[in-house]
């Protein structure tokens, strides 16, 4: 650990001093700045157009996170960064604004974008555009901090009428200002039910059970799912009674599968939005210091005593036996985000590849987690953001880069780049939005299409289409279906991770480091031998307490009382 600290130091030391350096020596004289015109994007004189076409495009580079450059459809001789989508930017978007529009990858094996970027931010050699999603908004702020990324506001007031229009000028300003500077474009998140829990519904009807609608339901249910196993088997709908898993779960590297049976013991302030309690304690490697959390996680360790959680679930980090247990018929219920394995017309759902091995088998969802202080069933809400996208300080292209994703976002364009062509790819339905043809028709097609890392700011123009769609409904009845279940996890809703306490510098200097830490410690709660409870969790707050975790809580108290000030 600290050889890894060390080297994001000298990194950050490294980047700062690069960065600082290059602006001091290449800062623009006063008659060689341009000055802004008052024309629409597009809309040149005739003699500025002879002019466009004489200079040389002005080149942007565009970084995309890849573990890879796969061929994709094979034999077609396309990529990620070179494909029918890039080529329908560079026609449609570079040619007529004289840019010449560059895709390259950032290799992301092992998640390892992030790093290599700053790798090449502090060579001075990364992409002049480039984004990454809310989770990692860390690492924006941490650029944000060191002064490495360029004030967009003066491009977007320019050349960001599509995206104001898109996103909406509060919402920008709100989210994409880091430390007084806006640095950052925010994509929006339409789908704010982040997690969804399902249960064995022919394993309620096999026991005489009703779906459970509070926590010691549910609770009770998981144990006769465990004690009655044998009937499970001998009704078959499950292959072996011994390899039932109640409550499957998998890696503690997020919230999701823990969060909904520990907060059932939190108090209500941590979910009232005008208390400090709300803001300051969540997130990675803080949590653990909101009231009830150490009463939840001793709750999961009975729970995992008593056998009714995945065995190995801290060993499954990317989820092979979680998703095995639930096509083969092990898992009992689960709790995954954004309508996983749901899709009941795609054969290759995880509730569809179930039936095939157990017609009888069906997954509903359920929310019974009722708070343990009030009996309010509240569920967890994702970030409004959805992305953030910036641009290096000392890149020449910030104009060209607000004017990409000003192009992206517009409505034919978003919907071209992901769906290709009207009629041949795909076909608009008035529910579902523009939906694929079949793959057969697609594979004859033979081309590449683009998706998230090419748009960066949204899913698709309309939130109703992007809700529907990533659920997994392919119908009018299955649309309803998914959104009703958006609509019951909403209501009551609360804000996993407060944005309002996103930018500060503690959680940008100590969180990446606490995050590792804080997996290990969750795990080792879960897992700890009967009788050594205390030890592993004095052991795991020393640590992360070693580590910056109340340093984040002193940063987060301090915008709080901003907060609160500005607000009277």
């Amino acid at each position: 650990m600290k050889r890894v600290k060390l080297f994001s130091l000298l990194l950050t030391l490294c980047l700062i001093v690069s960065i600082v350096a290059g602006c001091a020596g290449q800062a623009p004289k006063d008659s060689e700045k341009e000055e802004p015109k008052d024309v629409e994007q597009g809309e040149a004189s005739a003699e500025e157009e002879k002019e466009e076409e004489q200079s040389p495009p002005k080149v942007l580079r565009v970084g995309i996170a890849s573990a890879g450059r796969e061929e994709y459809p094979e034999g077609s001789g396309e990529y990620i960064d070179d494909c029918w989508a890039t080529d329908y930017i560079k026609e449609n978007f570079g040619k007529p604004n004289n840019i010449d529009v560059q895709f390259e990858i950032i290799d992301d094996t092992s998640d390892s974008a992030m790093q290599n970027y700053q790798l090449m931010m502090a060579a001075r050699k990364a992409p002049d555009l480039f984004y990454v999603t809310v989770g990692s908004v860390s690492f924006v702020s941490n650029l944000a901090i060191n002064g490495a990324l360029a004030d967009l506001k003066p491009s977007l007031d320019k050349y960001g009428a599509n995206i104001k229009n898109y996103l909406g000028e509060d919402f920008i300003e709100t989210y994409g200002t880091f430390f007084g500077n806006l640095v950052a474009i925010p994509g929006k998140e339409e789908i704010p039910a982040i997690s969804h829990y399902w249960i064995r519904q022919d394993w309620l009807d096999a026991l005489g059970l009703e779906i459970p609608t509070t926590f010691d339901d549910w609770y009770s249910v998981m144990k006769a799912f465990k004690a009655r196993a044998d009937e499970l088997e001998k009704a078959g709908l499950v292959n072996n009674a011994k390899d039932v898993v109640p409550y499957a779960m998998y890696h503690t590297r997020y919230f999701t599968d823990w969060e909904r049976i520990v907060t059932r013991f939190y108090p209500p302030e941590y979910f009232d939005p005008e208390r400090e309690e709300y803001y300051i304690y969540s997130g990675y490697g803080t949590e653990y210091l909101k009231e009830g959390f150490k009463e939840g996680m001793q709750f999961m360790n009975q729970m995992y005593q008593e056998g009714l959680i995945s065995p190995n679930f801290a060993l499954d980090s990317e989820k092979q036996d979680f998703i095995r247990d639930i096509v083969t018929g092990n898992a009992g219920s689960y709790c995954d985000n954004l309508f996983n394995g749901w899709g009941p017309e795609n054969p290759e759902s995880w509730h569809s590849m179930l039936q095939a091995n157990i017609p009888e088998a069906k997954f509903e969802w359920c929310h019974p987690w009722t708070n343990k202080y009030d009996n309010v069933v509240r569920n967890p809400l994702d970030s409004v953001v959805l992305t953030y996208a910036f641009v290096p300080v000392y890149s020449e292209a910030v104009d060209e880069a607000i004017k990409y994703l000003d192009f992206v976002v517009t409505p034919e364009h978003m919907i071209a780049i992901q769906f290709g062509i009207e009629g041949e790819t795909y076909d608009m339905d008035p529910v579902l939005g523009p939906m694929f043809k079949d793959e057969e028709t697609l594979k004859a097609w033979g081309h590449r299409l683009g998706g998230r890392e090419h748009i960066m700011l949204g899913r698709l123009p309309d939130p109703k289409w992007s809700r529907v769609q990533r659920s997994g409904a392919r119908s009018k009845e299955t649309a309803e279906y998914a959104e009703q279940i958006h609509r019951g996890i909403e209501e009551n809703g609360y804000m996993r991770f407060p944005l309002q306490m996103a930018g500060i510098p503690e959680k940008a200097t100590y969180e990446g480091g606490l995050r590792p830490i804080w997996e290990k410690f969750l795990a080792s709660l879960i897992m700890a031998e009967p009788g050594k409870f205390e030890q592993v969790w004095e052991e795991g707050v020393k640590e992360l307490e070693a580590n910056g975790a109340l340093k984040i809580v002193e940063g987060r108290q301090r915008e709080f009382e901003l907060m609160r000030k500005s607000a009277n």
